[in-house]
């Protein structure tokens, strides 16, 4: 305050001994004062945080946020991940198509089993086919007087299963034709090992239902037919100990369509499919005993 006194008036100010304004005779007030400001009052006091944490506001992108890792969509979506994934694929074709055009061949182990056949009183037993996938590979006897019921062709079931069993995996094996204690047989051997293996004796009673004169040419039938159903339903190659009889240009036949184009790795499919394709007089002879006709 500067004691003047102000005219309401024109506004202007003159000395504190002036009751009038000299200009337009107004009388002189005494100026306001003018209002304190208003006190500033202290912001209240933040709540004291819990103990061990720290509270934020958040923002639209806060260091969470960004922490977090992105969805699948987002991954799958980006330049690499695809490229990554058609690299598997292409990678993952090329290992299935190699495999399906020079694997090996997809088949399962052969089924050997045994059919009784008609007794036309040649022997006293009952005769038996032994067959391998449904084919005929021998014909054997088997007496009576056993008791057993069928047992004879169980046990030779039984050691043919066994030994066609594990030949996928252990290709060193091989058959072959002797005579022990004076039969004829047909033999396992091993190439490993040498270790050789009775898998079927030939007796008299085959020989005379067979139509044969000898055991070791009776034998050597069965071998050829059992090594050639080796070499297809096991090894999917084609058959060749047995060609030149009726039951070798069937199965070459059969072979052949069940390897079509010669592409990819034989199956069972094919086999089936080449089987039903045959002639019944195909089918017969791969069906038949090997015996010899009057």
């Amino acid at each position: 305050m500067n004691g003047n006194k102000r005219c309401p008036s024109c506004g202007r100010e003159f000395d504190a001994s002036y009751r009038h304004c000299p200009f337009d005779a107004s009388p002189l007030v005494e100026p306001k004062p003018e209002p304190p400001p208003p006190p500033v009052e202290p912001p209240p006091p933040s709540p004291p945080a819990a103990s061990g944490t720290h509270t934020f506001k958040a923002t639209e992108f806060t260091f969470i946020e960004r922490a977090e890792p992105p969805g699948w969509k987002t991954v799958a979506k980006r330049p690499v991940t695809i490229l990554f994934t058609l690299g598997a694929l292409i990678t993952a074709f090329c290992v299935w198509y190699l495999n399906w055009r020079t694997g090996g061949p997809d088949l399962p182990p052969p089924v050997v089993s045994y059919s009784l056949l008609p007794n036309e009183g040649k022997t006293k037993g009952v005769p038996i086919a032994i067959k391998v996938n449904g084919l005929a590979v021998m014909l054997i006897d088997d007496p009576v007087e056993s008791g057993g019921g069928a047992a004879r062709a169980k046990e030779v079931v039984a050691a043919l299963h066994a030994a066609l069993e594990p030949l996928r995996s252990d290709h060193a094996v091989r058959f072959a034709v002797d005579t022990v204690e004076g039969r004829p047989v047909i033999l396992e051997i091993s190439e490993a090992t040498g270790q050789r293996r009775t898998l079927v004796t030939a007796t008299e009673a085959d020989v005379i239902l067979a139509g044969e004169t000898e055991g070791l040419r009776l034998a050597s039938r069965w071998a050829e037919r059992l090594t050639d159903a080796v070499k297809v339903f096991v090894f999917g190659e084609a058959p060749t100990f047995s060609t030149g009889t009726e039951f070798g240009e069937a199965f070459v036949a059969m072979y052949k369509a069940a390897r079509g184009s010669g592409q990819g790795r034989l199956t069972k499919r094919d086999l089936d499919r080449a089987y039903r394709g045959l002639t019944a007089e195909q089918r017969q002879a791969l069906e038949t005993p090997p015996i010899i006709t009057p």
